[in-house]
């Protein structure tokens, strides 16, 4: 998970979706995993994806929200995300 974290701080996003396949299949947390997918697929402007990770995320804790937000902050203003949905 620390690599594929390193690749999407440095915005290589491809490359942190490798890591982050590999600690799914290897029985890794998903809690914490479901945050970082969906913070890395909005990297990659494939919402749908980073909509299903943040849903996964927010399954386990809807305090994951905030997880996401601080990895991802310029997710408040998309237009392709209705954050609204997700806060009660």
């Amino acid at each position: 998970i620390a690599l594929g974290k390193l690749h999407a701080d440095d915005k290589k996003y491809t490359t942190a979706l490798a890591y982050y396949e590999r600690a799914k299949k290897a029985g890794c947390e998903m809690e914490r995993l479901s945050v970082l997918l969906a913070h890395t697929f909005f990297g990659l402007a494939d919402y749908e994806m980073c909509e299903k990770y943040l849903k996964e995320a927010l399954s386990h804790n809807p305090m994951n929200i905030q997880a996401f937000l601080e990895l991802c902050p310029e997710a408040i203003e998309s237009p392709h995300i209705d954050l609204l949905k997700y806060l009660d």
